[in-house]
């Protein structure tokens, strides 16, 4: 079950404020088919999710944006551990917008901080507890609205995601290798 609340005023004209916040109660249950008299095992976790954005125009094509929340998934490797705790994510962004004419311009800067990561590691490809991580980076987007019918949109993302927390000694090297090629590629 999953409760949300949000406010959003505009002030003096410019500046628009958005508040808003989610609580999510979630209950996962696995039970063990294999094994005999193992039975269903359950664990519930709440989580509360807050967000604060910001927009600022400057003009009537310009606006600054900015804003702050957090945010969760399932971990993986859940449905054999229900206990797993969800990856939280701290994220902040900021930004701006240009929209002349037909044209849409934003670009924004962004930084995710991850709690409780988990990767699968690409040798034994297990499941690995990875504790912290981050991506951070640059987002743009390009939207022309050439007539009424046909809309063209370009959009492109630089990420830069390293893995903070602590490993495996074994697991360690080969997800330091695969970050290490997936910056290379980037």
């Amino acid at each position: 079950g999953a409760l949300f609340g949000r406010w959003r005023r505009t002030l003096a004209s410019r500046l628009v404020l958005d508040v808003g916040a989610r609580v999510d109660a979630i209950r996962y249950g696995s039970l063990d088919r294999q094994t005999p008299g193992a039975g269903t095992v359950h664990a519930t976790t709440v989580q509360f999710s807050p967000k604060l954005g910001a927009r600022y125009l400057l003009s009537g094509t310009t606006a600054l944006l900015a804003s702050v929340s957090r945010g969760f998934r399932g971990a993986p490797g859940v449905v054999t551990d229900p206990a797993i705790p969800p990856l939280g994510v701290w994220g902040a962004e900021v930004g701006a917008q240009f929209a002349p004419g037909p044209f849409d311009v934003q670009v924004a800067l962004f930084r995710l901080d991850v709690s409780n990561d988990r990767v699968q590691d690409p040798i034994s490809l297990e499941v690995v507890s990875t504790g912290r991580s981050y991506r951070q980076g640059v987002n743009a987007h390009v939207t022309w609205q050439a007539s009424r019918r046909v809309m063209l949109r370009a959009d492109g993302t630089w990420n830069d995601a390293r893995i903070k927390g602590e490993t495996s000694e074994a697991s360690g090297a080969a997800l330091l290798a695969l970050a290490g090629s997936a910056r290379m590629e980037a």
